[in-house]
């Protein structure tokens, strides 16, 4: 006796053959697999005795009832698996129905990009009837496991888990249906290569620029150089991503870190040309707290100047800070007046044109001493700034570069804890 009261128990288990693609702009998955739906039709039982042992047949799906069901979360007309497979059903003697058949299916799927490119990424299928509730077709999982017996690598992703479950929607009558959830790694070779390692070289070669004389015209035309090419770096993450201002993927954090710092290298180069070529009096502060203190962390070799009787006396490091070499010395106009050859000692005519000239000349001489001097202190002050500068930037980027791996580290813990949140 056939009862309509229960309802039809249905069963559906997928076998995975490919994942085609994960679409990071449009938000969706393509999955080529195989899908097996179950149920018993107790009319279409039989006695294979009466019937010269014949235990199945193989009808077309429009001439049986088959359940209709539905991918829910589907992007194309794909999702209703009825009027998408054109295969035969499978029934045996005692109303078994088996209905296989190979199907692509693409399901919406929220990517999340917070970890590009060490992203996980989580998406779901959605398998149920879509006008029979719960009442009259209950469907479950097959099996809890997926079979990925016959499954060919994605040259993107790695396939970490899939999670088979139950669950129930109410509208309000129950509507069960079964989630196949995929959790997905990227494979980053590919992102290493051309876009995280260009940029860490850009960065650094822009760095090395305070390694270059900063009498060298070359520099600013070298940050500038990198800081274009890490723009245009940049923009070719934009066809990757899909557009949000939810989050801010983790790749363009790292880019935007580095033009940032790049730029603020600009900045810093500036002041060190601008000091270097200065002729105004060094600020007391200046000469203290650089060329005194900074200079003494940094291993600069002090440069002094002192004043003896009738002369400038300038000593420099090892170095080479400083424009006066070692020991120099320079007549500050403390000079008597001799004899000099043709004229007689004592023309007072002679004496006060000598002496006007001489201390015209003598004049002159100490004003080049002190703007030579003046001179040394700025070309050593910009020296010790700029060395300050490349430390400083230097742990600033290799501080970025931990920092983003740190990150990217968690971003597995960070994906099942995501994937345990959707299961609840």
């Amino acid at each position: 006796m056939v009862s309509f009261k229960e309802p039809v128990k249905v069963t559906i288990q997928l076998i995975l053959r490919r994942l085609v693609e994960v679409n990071e702009k449009s938000q969706y998955v393509t999955i080529y697999s195989g899908v097996m739906i179950k149920w018993n039709n107790p009319i279409l039982r039989w006695d294979p005795k009466q019937h010269v042992d014949i235990d199945h047949v193989h009808l077309q799906h429009d001439r049986v009832w088959v359940p209709d069901i539905t991918l829910y979360n589907t992007l194309d007309d794909a999702g209703n698996l009825a009027a998408k497979i054109d295969t035969a059903v499978k029934i045996d003697s005692n109303g078994n129905s088996t209905w296989l058949a190979p199907i692509q299916l693409k399901s919406e799927c929220k990517i999340d990009v917070n970890y590009f490119p060490f992203d996980h990424q989580v998406c779901d299928l959605r398998f149920g009837s879509w006008t029979y509730d719960g009442r009259y077709v209950d469907i479950s999982p097959l099996t809890e496991q997926l079979n990925f017996s016959q499954l060919v690598e994605n040259p993107a992703w790695d396939i970490m888990e899939v999670l088979v479950m139950k669950n129930i929607g109410y509208y309000p009558e129950p509507y069960p249906y079964v989630i196949y959830r995929f959790v997905m790694k990227r494979r980053i070779l590919y992102y290493l290569t051309n876009l995280v390692i260009p940029c860490v070289m850009i960065s650094f070669l822009a760095f090395l620029s305070f390694c270059l004389p900063v009498r060298s015209g070359e520099r600013i035309a070298l940050v500038i150089t990198m800081l274009l090419s890490m723009t245009v770096y940049m923009m070719l993450i934009f066809n990757f991503m899909p557009p949000t201002s939810e989050v801010i993927p983790l790749v363009s954090k790292f880019y935007l870190a580095c033009i940032i710092e790049i730029a603020l290298c600009l900045v810093a180069t500036f002041l060190t040309i601008k000091w270097y070529y200065n002729e105004t009096p060094l600020p007391t502060w200046i000469d203290f707290f650089v060329n005194k203190f900074l200079a003494s962390i940094l291993l600069f070799k002090q440069c002094k100047c002192t004043r003896g009787k009738g002369y400038l006396k300038c000593k420099t490091g090892k170095n080479g800070h400083g424009a006066l070499k070692e020991n120099d010395i320079i007549s500050d106009g403390g000079m008597e007046l001799e004899n000099i050859a043709g004229y007689p000692q004592g023309n007072p005519m002679f004496t006060k044109s000598a002496k006007r000239s001489l201390a015209i000349i003598s004049n002159k001489i100490k004003q080049d001493e002190e703007m030579n001097a003046l001179r040394q202190k700025w070309e050593y002050a910009s020296k010790v700034v700029d060395r300050l500068f490349f430390l400083l930037f230097l742990a600033l980027f290799l501080m970025t570069v931990v920092l983003i791996l740190w990150t990217a580290a968690d971003s597995k813990d960070e994906a099942y804890r995501k994937t345990l949140l959707k299961s609840l």
